[in-house]
């Protein structure tokens, strides 16, 4: 048991110190798991196969997804408009989480101006709830109507969820700084004393 939380406490400091390194892995376990879920997906009705523009759309997805907190609101743009191409192209695809991870990154690592970030957020998600209920409507697709509450309240949870993080995160340093200011104002009062 102490062997695997000394390990666990050593991935933890190497994360902690690698930010970009885990954030570049983690877009590529996504990245990976996209393509398989691309390559082997079972077309449907008017859905395309596979071919090298969904391929460089995942790479692309890939590479925005790698600066979610470096570029949080960019990284969402640039996933938004990939998967609505990827959607309106009607890939088939059987793992599609790039859009998600970007509304929640978004709101988890967005500036401090909270209404830029849900402006931001806000049009993301409309866009791929109404590339979504274009799909619904278009007589040439076979997606249920159920996907466009699906799309809107999935992509919302994960921005709710994010914004839950901030805040916890800004609470959390606010609160440090409280007890660095008061430690400072005992060592000072002590000195006096």
């Amino acid at each position: 048991m102490k062997t695997a939380s000394r390990s666990l406490s050593a991935v933890t400091r190497w994360a902690r110190a690698h930010p970009r390194a885990v954030d570049v892995l983690f877009a590529t376990a996504v990245g990976a798991m996209s393509v398989a879920g691309y390559l082997t997906a079972t077309t449907t009705g008017s859905q395309r196969d596979a071919d090298l523009l969904g391929l460089v759309l995942i790479g692309i997805q890939i590479a925005a997804l790698a600066a979610r907190r470096v570029a949080p609101l960019r990284s969402l743009l640039v996933i938004a408009a990939c998967t609505v191409v990827f959607w309106v192209a009607d890939y088939a695809s059987d793992f599609d989480a790039f859009s998600i991870l970007a509304v929640y990154a978004a709101t988890a690592h967005g500036s401090q101006d909270r209404r830029a970030v849900w402006r931001t957020v806000a049009a993301a998600v409309v866009l791929l709830t109404t590339i979504a209920t274009i799909g619904v409507l278009s007589p040439d697709e076979d997606l249920p109507a159920a996907a466009i509450i699906g799309i809107a309240t999935i992509h919302l949870s994960a921005a709710i969820v994010g914004e839950v993080v901030y805040d916890r995160r800004r609470r959390l340093s606010e609160l440090e700084q409280r007890a660095v200011r008061a430690e400072a104002e005992r060592e000072l009062m002590a000195r006096q004393a």
